[in-house]
């Protein structure tokens, strides 16, 4: 299943919507690279360090960035401009695997050897 890699296609012209996101008054999500001192904003936006909770992936009207905000159930969508890419599923170690079981039966023969 594709996930968002948190790139935006259209960076460089991006509408002002997102240039001026977030404003002081703005909720910033857990992983913003985003800060303020008073009404100063300091910071670049790094979509991939906000994982999940991604701004651009609020779901909007027809996935424009600056359409209504609409739940997933109402056919809000994410920015059409977030790439999307198949990433490699994380591999966990199989414990019932054949080499494992010689592993463990090596090790407990080892153990049984020196007792």
């Amino acid at each position: 299943m594709p996930e968002c890699i948190g790139i935006c296609s259209v960076y460089s012209s991006r509408p002002d919507l997102c240039r001026e996101y977030p404003q002081p008054e703005d909720l910033l999500h857990p992983g913003c690279t985003f800060s303020f001192s008073g009404q100063e904003r300091h910071g670049e936006c790094d979509p991939r360090s906000c994982q999940e909770s991604i701004c651009c992936n609020a779901p909007r009207q027809w996935g424009e960035p600056e359409g209504v905000p609409l739940a997933v159930e109402e056919g809000g969508e994410p920015c059409k401009h977030l790439k999307w890419a198949d990433l490699p599923e994380e591999k966990i170690a199989d414990d019932t695997s054949e080499e494992t079981a010689d592993y463990y039966d090596v090790l407990t023969s080892l153990r049984t050897d020196h007792v």
